[in-house]
């Protein structure tokens, strides 16, 4: 984040609490709900009714007046229990319980009984739908309550499993064999379809999605969280930047009560189900799966306090969770690995409650934690553990701030603004880093490890985030409510990469006159050859993201409403010098909601959704394919012994220096496609809702989603003639790309426009027809070859192949020019393992029933 950036976050800030302040303003945001209804008597709708809303957790009370139909409304209100009455003269009603959610609204119709006495109280739940006929979205509300009695894993994924239409994603990703890599332990959901890293996540207000990947979010302890909006379709305009789905939660806050609770959680390995070991059919080992040896305990202890600071005024709620994790991990190749994990998590909600009309909040949790894991030498003959190879660390997580204002301007105007900043850390380290550089010796007919390293690689990492954001709500008329809003963030990520010991050494066995990689010849006498190689990215990387939106909700008739909704979304990504490589501007999304109530008594909705979405590209991209990277490669001669550290002399130089890269960012203009438009998906959505009976409801929607432009990294090989470059672009697959090359190879970047069919990719459902290499250029040349940098290279990884680890592809010799390069089998109905062009649209149909209970006292 760069100092003009930090400085338009706090301007942003700045203008954010002024709009809250002083305009007519939204104020509902992501953390609140509201209540709304209508007030009767036996002759019909009753006017100019003080309706009255008592938070009783927090005594603070909001008052309303009915309109000329009856309806009031309570905006911006913080999720809990209400008692909610009206008064007329000298009538009133009775006194109704309601429980408010989570971005949901609580219909509480009131009836006008007869003047009686002020100490008689008459408290009910009568006249609470469960169903709110004014939303059009598909959702669920899961609480606190409902996840102590539910028997589901203690992890925020497992609770996002509960929406309908949920399933597990790819177990590759946040799954417990990686536990110390990636995640909380658990797999990540998919919703409506979309893959993992297409969902977004908040917290109090705050997006907490991953910065880099998209996977997943930072976490508060497990017993901190109290309420958990699924969204899995349908979004106001006031959300975005997802494609899946959206998980809103909130986390427990203090009362006028102090409470407090010690609790805890052990799962012992011996209570665990076993994996059968699977044997090998060779003779030469004697398992192919270990899984039944492996062992785990894992401990978590908590302790939470919460109460009143200043009675009714100053309300605090914090929470510390230990975690314990010992895991034994069996590989049937005769290795054993052994990972311990640590985490001290906490949080904290203080609430300052300046009036019944204003408030301040802040919300502190870090989910930092250190996993170091240990592998072993492992007999699977006599299950002895021989020798200690290795050490790693891992440090994942970080700390979050999250600061907000919630304001009413009486009966009609609510406001909130919100500032936050969050961190995650991706540092994996050895001791063994910064001396010992990565040596293998395939010299033999196994390859061998040499010296001392630990890690193929060195990596740190480190994402942060600033976000500032304000919400307007203003209460027209009687049939208009007005949103409006507006965000920003800025989300840099922090990349270091690098060979551990700042090099990596391999050796070979060669004949002479073998030709090397770099197209030297081995000469008389050689035998043994050494290759080496340096590896160093680095960089600092900022993603640029902002979005304003409006909304109104229109009551076009009796239990009838219609949203409308337009959100504008603009996201700028930089490379490690700060310049842009892609910049989307002005990506404007419609919300068109509608719901109805047929039967009139809140008792069912029929509802239709059309919505646009955008997803941004993840700060990923920007360290893959706009860092400066430093990546070479050199052949020796090896005369003499190798080191114990696994070093030899590099003396007798066999050919040229190859560089892969040359330690400077890529021209922006040859990483994505100048006319690159944003992934667009277009959803569809219809269904019913209605309650079965007392404390159910039932459920049937209808999904449509069209994938109508997407984003993939590819390949323009095929249509340069220059195959085995892997020359990639970000593109629009089935479009025609607009991008720079040197085509003649004399140092400049020629403008040069590629037609879809050319790039040889894979028709819809089938393979692409037989493609010739060409291009379009400014030379006029039907192909193009010259010399050229490819424009993505591999983390280095510890592969087991001739050609070593992480390198690109053997580049072919070419002379600079152009000329035409001849068809060949290559280039003829391939079909490859390539991103295709956006898939055919997919219906998705789900019903669902629920129960759900309603608050009484």
């Amino acid at each position: 984040m760069t100092p003009s950036d930090r400085g338009r976050v706090g301007l942003l800030l700045a203008v954010a609490v002024g709009l809250a302040l002083a305009l007519p303003a939204n104020g509902q945001g992501k953390t609140l709900g509201h209540i709304q209804g209508q007030v009767f008597a036996s002759s019909g709708p009753v006017a100019d009714v003080t309706v009255t809303a008592w938070h009783v957790d927090t005594a603070r009370t909001r008052t309303a007046v009915s309109g000329g139909d009856g309806r009031y409304r309570f905006s911006g209100l913080a999720v809990g229990t209400y008692a909610v009455t009206g008064v007329l003269g000298g009538s009133q009603t009775s006194t109704i319980i309601a429980e408010v959610h989570v971005g949901e609204g609580t219909v509480v119709d009131l009836r006008v009984e007869s003047a009686r006495a002020v100490e008689e109280v008459i408290v009910t739940r009568e006249s609470i739908p469960l169903a709110d006929t004014t939303r059009s979205e598909t959702t669920r509300i899961v609480t606190a309550g409902d996840l102590e009695r539910l028997p589901i894993p203690r992890d925020p994924n497992a609770v996002v499993m509960m929406a309908p239409g949920a399933v597990y994603g790819d177990t590759a990703f946040g799954t417990g064999r990686r536990r110390q890599q990636y995640g909380t332990g658990y797999g990540y959901a998919s919703l409506g379809g979309a893959s993992v890293a297409e969902n977004v996540y908040y917290i109090n207000g705050m997006n907490v999605t991953n910065v880099r990947t998209g996977l997943g979010a930072s976490t508060v302890p497990f017993e901190f969280y109290d309420q958990f909006q699924l969204k899995t379709g349908g979004f106001g305009a006031d959300f975005g930047r997802a494609t899946g789905g959206a998980i809103n939660s909130v986390t427990k806050r203090g009362t006028n009560q102090w409470e407090w609770t010690l609790g805890g959680y052990f799962e012992p390995n011996a209570l665990r189900g076993r994996v059968p070991n699977v044997e090998h059919p060779s003779p030469w080992r004697r398992y192919d799966t270990v899984g039944g040896l492996d062992e785990k305990d894992e401990h978590d202890l908590f302790v939470s306090v919460g109460g009143p600071v200043v009675s009714e005024r100053l309300l605090i709620y914090g929470i510390y969770d230990f975690r314990s994790v010992d895991e034994d991990t069996y590989r049937a190749y005769g290795r054993l690995s052994k990972a311990t994990e640590d985490a001290g998590f906490w949080g904290l909600k203080v609430d300052w409650l300046l009036s019944d009309s204003h408030r301040i909040e802040y919300t502190g949790f870090s989910d930092e934690k250190t996993a170091q894991q240990t592998s072993f030498r492992w007999d699977d003959e006599t299950g002895d553990v021989g020798e200690q190879y290795r050490t790693t660390e891992f440090s994942r997580g970080g700390v979050n701030h999250i600061l907000a204002y919630r304001g009413y301007f009486g009966p009609r105007i609510a406001a909130s603004a919100l500032w936050g900043t969050g961190e995650y850390d991706l540092t994996n380290t050895s001791p063994e880093d910064a001396d010992c550089p990565v040596a293998l010796d395939n010299r033999r007919r196994f390859r061998r490890v040499l010296g001392c390293w630990t890690n193929f690689t060195r990596s740190g990492g480190k994402d942060e985030r600033g976000v500032v954001r304000v919400d307007v709500e203003w209460v027209a008329n009687e049939k208009h409510l007005l949103s409006f809003g507006a965000d920003r963030e800025v989300k840099t990520s922090f990349d270091h990469l690098g060979y551990s010991g700042g090099g990596y050494y391999r050796y070979f066995r060669v004949v002479p006159g073998m030709v090397l990689d770099n197209g030297a010849v081995v000469p008389n006498g050689v035998t043994e050859v050494t290759r080496y190689r340096q590896f160093e990215r680095r960089g600092d990387f900022d993603v640029i993201a902002s979005s304003f939106y409006v909304e109104d909700e229109w009551l076009i008739a009796p239990g009838a409403t219609l949203r409308l909704g337009l959100r504008n979304e603009r996201y700028d990504n930089r490379n490690s010098v700060g310049a842009s490589f892609v910049k989307m501007t002005d990506q404007f999304a419609p919300r068109v909601g509608l719901a109805w109530d047929p039967i009139g008594d809140g008792t069912s909705r029929l509802f239709a959704n059309y919505g646009r979405y955008h997803l941004p590209v993840a700060s990923i991209v920007n360290i893959r394919m706009a860092s400066a990277t430093l990546f070479t490669e050199d052949w020796y001669v090896l005369d003499g012994a190798i080191a114990e550290d696994g070093t030899a002399a590099l003396e007798t130089r066999l050919g040229p220096q190859t560089a892969y890269a040359d330690g400077t960012p890529r021209d922006v203009r040859t990483i994505a496609d100048q006319s690159l438009r944003p992934m667009v998906q277009d959803e569809y959505i219809a269904g019913y809702e209605w309650e079965l009976m007392e404390d159910v409801v039932a459920s049937a929607t209808f999904t449509y989603r069209n994938l109508a432009e997407g984003i993939e990294d590819v390949t323009t090989d095929e249509a340069l003639g220059l195959f085995a470059d892997f020359n990639y672009v970000l593109a629009n697959p089935g479009r025609d790309i607009h991008t720079f090359y040197d085509l003649d190879g004399d140092g400049v970047l020629d403008e040069v426009t590629l037609a879809a069919e050319d790039l040889g990719y894979p028709a819809r459902g089938g393979c692409s027809p037989a493609a010739s290499a060409r291009c379009r250029g400014p030379s006029g040349c039907s192909s193009c070859a010259g010399k050229a940098r490819p424009s993505s290279f591999p983390e280095p990884a510890n592969a087991n192949t001739p050609r070593g680890s992480g390198a690109p592809p053997r580049r072919r010799s070419r002379t600079p020019g152009c000329r035409r390069a001849p068809p060949g089998p290559a280039s003829r109905g391939r079909c490859a393992s390539r991103p295709p062009a956006p898939t055919a649209p997919r219906p998705q149909a789900s019903a669902t029933a629920t129960r759900r209970r309603a608050r009484t006292s």
